[in-house]
């Protein structure tokens, strides 16, 4: 029994270790994407930040960025209804991502994609504080940072294994919509994946208790 559980150990210390080393080494071969992404998120969150606060004395949960919440807030729907919610986006999104990355220059609306989620976010966090002041403040802090800021980090990894296959294709040939493709980055797109339903699951588990403290 001793020796299964430290063969078991074993094997998941090599697992982890192999997956550590593909991301290290994927991000020395895609740099410039990561570091453009984290400008993009950073970018768009200060301007939706700043925008929310300019328009922040008539915010009011009817005009919340995100129609999920604010269907959740006015009682019109459950916690059920916003895990709809989420993973439609994924649904959509990811699909977008793809799709929009079949020509180099659709890589633009992938990072325009990027930048407006992320200025959603910065604007859905002025509005929570504005609205509901301490109380905001905290579900901003536990709720929609670390929520959304997983989500985005999905969306990022996703973009850039999409991108980076998307140039160099500009360079050898062939399409993104093709098995090499699936084959290449299946570790990045499986880490995106369980990366944004781990974002909707923490999300649906805080939900109900943070919000809690806005009544």
């Amino acid at each position: 029994m001793l020796i299964k559980l430290s063969m078991a150990h074993f094997s998941f210390y090599r697992s982890w270790s192999s997956f550590c080393y593909y991301l290290k080494d994927d991000f020395c071969e895609n740099k410039r994407w990561y570091i453009l992404v984290l400008a993009l998120i950073g970018l768009g969150f200060l301007i939706g930040l700043i925008a929310g606060i300019r328009i922040s004395p008539d915010a009011s949960i009817s005009k919340l960025p995100d129609s999920a919440l604010q269907n959740y807030l006015e009682g019109n729907s459950g916690v059920f209804g916003v895990f709809c919610s989420r993973l439609f986006s994924i649904l959509l999104i990811f699909p977008i991502i793809l799709v929009t990355n079949i020509k180099p220059i659709g890589s633009v609306l992938t990072f325009m994609l990027i930048l407006y989620k992320s200025f959603g976010l910065g604007t859905m966090c002025a509005f929570f504080i504005a609205i509901f002041n301490l109380g905001g403040f905290v579900n901003v802090i536990f709720l929609l940072l670390p929520t959304q800021l997983l989500f985005l980090s999905a969306i990022g990894l996703f973009a850039i294994a999409c991108v980076s296959y998307n140039f160099r294709c500009r360079t050898y040939g062939g399409s993104i919509l093709c098995k090499d493709f699936f084959l290449s980055s299946r570790v990045m797109i499986i880490t995106a994946l369980i990366i944004a339903l781990s974002s909707v699951i923490l999300e649906i588990l805080l939900l109900p208790w943070l919000c809690a403290l806005l009544i």
